[in-house]
């Protein structure tokens, strides 16, 4: 995956996402579309890493994206 695949597969949490309720659907995850699209974000830095030794049971090359938000 890249970069832009990685932060696209974040923004398609918005599936699961319940506006009326402002909360995720139970059993999944929404953190990350949730701070993605937080009206006061205003900078974000990301870097992405290869880990190949991450995991013994993970399929290789492993990569780890962390990303900052600010304001947090």
């Amino acid at each position: 995956l890249t970069l832009s695949e990685m932060v696209e597969m974040w923004y398609k949490e918005y599936k699961d996402f319940n506006y009326y309720e402002n909360s995720c659907a139970r059993g999944n995850i929404c953190g990350h579309y949730t701070k993605m699209v937080w009206g006061k974000l205003n900078m974000l830095g990301c870097a992405i890493r290869r880990c190949d030794g991450a995991q013994p049971t993970w399929p290789k090359p492993v990569y780890l994206l962390v990303c900052q938000y600010e304001p947090q």
